[in-house]
């Protein structure tokens, strides 16, 4: 679902259940040929569970956040591995050493495959000094999840209901990434429209900052001005509500902006009356002059496209400007 040069995520499905935790059924056709269902004992997951992998070029480890067929969170499973060999896009090379360490949801974490660890010591299928290491590495896990630093951040940043989002990223990642853009920008105006509305009604009612001149006005707009720059990093970042990952269902297109930008100004044509309209019409055409120049950048850098609507639309709305100035 995701092949970035640092992370690579993929998904799979789990059919009916044997015993063994063998799946009887095929996984999907983006499912990871490189990994295998967990095997956590008492704590393995039901028929129709998900599991989202993570793999991490380089790194002696892959994790995958195992999920219930109801949405639930179960908990994370990581895989010991040598570095893993990802050249070759069809068929990816992942040795698993044996050991794995489960990270069940509210419980504690322990090391699983320590016998076979052994019994592959002790028939030469691995160097003595690989199994130091691999011990080496399973516990430094554990000690991570004990300190609260595991699992790594972008395997808590896509849960299960980030799938679509993830899928979106694979398949239309110039749409992707602008929309990406355009919802923390729409985000950032509307927490600073919301932290501005209640900063302005405490000093309202505190002091005299909003009707008089002086050292509370003074006050009141540096307040407001610090907090703009302090919403700033955490919405272009993602980490406010609703700016992390771009929804397919609701994401926007450059064929949209184009079309606003063109009903904007056949209403203004029709109406005739640009002068009474013209702050509020310098105002929309801005900011469609702005998501349409993020959308032909995105489709043009990550769909290697020439966006063609994009820049007609942004055309549009420089005309338009023009005209109003």
């Amino acid at each position: 679902m995701e092949d970035g040069d640092a992370c690579k995520i993929t998904l799979m499905y789990r059919g009916d259940l044997t015993a063994d935790s063998t799946p009887r059924a095929p996984s999907p056709p983006d499912a990871d040929p490189a990994s295998r269902a967990p095997r956590p004992r008492d704590t393995d997951p039901t028929a129709g569970a998900v599991l989202i992998w993570f793999t991490f070029p380089g790194k002696p480890y892959e994790i995958a956040s195992v999920w219930e067929a109801n949405g639930r969170l179960r908990g994370y499973y990581t895989n010991v591995v040598r570095p893993p060999d990802l050249s070759d896009p069809a068929a990816w090379h992942i040795t698993d050493l044996f050991l794995d360490v489960w990270q069940p949801r509210g419980r504690e974490p322990e090391i699983l495959d320590e016998d076979e660890l052994e019994e592959a010591l002790a028939k030469k299928w691995i160097e003595p000094g690989e199994a130091e290491r691999t011990r080496s590495e399973a516990l430094a896990v554990l000690e991570r999840i004990r300190s609260r630093r595991w699992p790594p951040r972008v395997v808590r940043r896509w849960p299960l209901d980030a799938v679509p989002s993830l899928r979106f990223r694979r398949d239309e990642p110039g749409r992707y990434f602008a929309n990406l853009v355009s919802t923390r920008v729409i985000a950032y105006g509307l927490y600073v429209l919301g932290a501005v509305s209640l900063t302005s009604v405490l000093f309202a009612a505190a002091t005299d900052a909003l009707i008089a001149r002086g050292s509370s006005q003074t006050v009141w707009l540096v307040t407001l001005a610090i907090e703009a720059v302090l919403l700033l990093p955490f919405a272009l970042a993602g980490r406010l509500p609703a700016t992390e990952h771009a929804q397919p269902s609701e994401a926007m297109t450059e064929r949209t902006l184009l079309a606003a930008a063109a009903a904007t100004g056949i209403a203004v044509l029709l109406l005739n009356r640009i002068e009474i309209w013209r702050d509020l019409l310098v105002a929309v055409y801005a900011s469609l002059a702005f998501f349409l120049t993020v959308f032909a950048v995105c489709r043009a850098w990550f769909d290697r496209t020439f966006p063609i609507a994009g820049i007609a639309g942004l055309l549009l709305c420089l005309i338009a400007l023009v005209v109003l100035r």
